[in-house]
């Protein structure tokens, strides 16, 4: 008579499949970074971001639903570095805030502590069930990685909502440049009465995009915040140009439109924040009723 093995416990096996959810969302979104061909900093994030969450959700997979000593083992260790770095990475970040006296969008905390948390409390679940299995000697029927076809109907819909997943991320992205656009072709935050959209993505985070609005909305568009955590934090306020303003245009980012790379406004308001190698920039020019944008985070 075969003795049955130990069987995870309730909460295991719930963390094990919230852990499973966001290595498919982080791996499709990976993968969709790869499709950046001509920024090789996004297909280098998507190189960095893609392989540990897809090992982690088969190796979590392995470890809980199969009882999988091995599987068990190398899901802990995953799922550690994992929330180890999420983790980290939102720490730092309230540090810098903190010492600031800026703290970062509800938004942004919850979504870093929604990977950190269930991440690293399952390492420890799967670290336990690692020795429990282990102690228990337990060995499945077949050593064979094998599917059922229960397991062969959950990986098809499994590999259904991965494609789904990527082609939205897919269809998420803005252009590498356009001209005269829609805002919702363009795909980016702006006014609501947002027209003619012209924009061009450089290499490493750098972005140059214009609109045509009207005074009013370019200032509640700037005052929502129009930058990174960092920018945004400084509180710096939009002032009226006097002498004028010269703003890079989305011509200075590519060789591919002709153009005048930088334009000079005499009327209007300025935004303008710079730290190290970061910097944030934003003008409105009363004459044409357009706006201006530029941005380089590195």
């Amino acid at each position: 008579m075969t003795t049955p093995g130990p069987m995870p416990s309730r909460l295991h096996v719930a963390l094990s499949i919230v852990v499973i959810v966001e290595c498919l969302f982080l791996f499709s979104a990976g993968v969709a970074c790869l499709t950046v061909t001509w920024d090789p900093c996004a297909m280098f994030s998507g190189l960095m971001i893609a392989p540990l969450p897809g090992f982690l959700g088969f190796a979590q997979y392995a470890a809980t639903f199969q009882r999988r000593a091995v599987a068990a083992r190398r899901a802990s260790t995953c799922a550690f570095i994992l929330g180890g770095f999420v983790g980290f990475v939102l720490v730092v970040t309230l540090m810098q805030s903190v010492a600031k006296s800026v703290f970062p969008p509800i938004s942004f905390v919850l979504i870093f502590a929604a990977f950190t948390v269930p991440n690293l409390w399952n390492g420890f679940l799967t670290l336990r069930w690692h020795r429990q299995l282990t102690i228990s000697r337990y060995r499945p029927e077949d050593s064979r990685f094998r599917l059922s076809l229960r397991e062969l109907l959950g990986s098809t819909a499994v590999i259904a909502a991965f494609l789904a997943l990527t082609l939205s991320f897919v269809r998420d992205q803005s252009p590498r440049f356009a001209v005269n656009v829609s805002p919702s072709e363009a795909n980016l935050d702006l006014p609501v009465n947002a027209a003619n959209v012209s924009l061009c993505h450089g290499f490493r985070g750098t972005i140059a995009y214009e609109f045509d609005t009207d005074e009013a909305s370019f200032r509640a568009w700037v005052d929502a915040g129009i930058g990174s955590i960092e920018s945004d934090g400084a509180s710096v306020e939009l002032s009226p140009i006097r002498g004028g303003y010269t703003i890079n245009r989305f011509y200075c980012l590519t060789g591919q439109l002709s153009g005048p790379t930088s334009v000079t406004i005499d009327d209007g308001l300025y935004y303008d924040w710079s730290h190290e190698d970061r910097g944030v920039y934003a003008a409105f020019d009363r004459k044409t009723s357009r706006a201006y944008y530029y941005a380089h985070f590195h």
